[in-house]
């Protein structure tokens, strides 16, 4: 797993495996979900992130087990 920051573009983006890119759902208007052939996430690209994200608390992601922490 991969997260980058894109300043510019104030967009986050966490990448969740390596591969090709299929298909994006809109998820939401400041969510990008990228998906492989096989409908499996790829990716998320949150997008606006500084305007939507509280600067020092940030926000969770979960899925599964897992938890992603992101402050930027």
């Amino acid at each position: 797993m991969r997260i980058t920051y894109d300043k510019e573009a104030d967009a986050l983006y966490i990448e969740i495996r390596k591969g090709k890119v299929n298909r994006t759902i809109e998820a939401g208007d400041n969510f990008l979900i990228d998906m492989n052939r096989d409908k499996k996430v790829m990716g998320i690209e949150i997008l606006n992130y500084s305007k939507i994200t509280p600067r020092k608390e940030g926000f969770k992601i979960s899925a599964g087990r897992r938890e992603i922490s992101l402050v930027v």
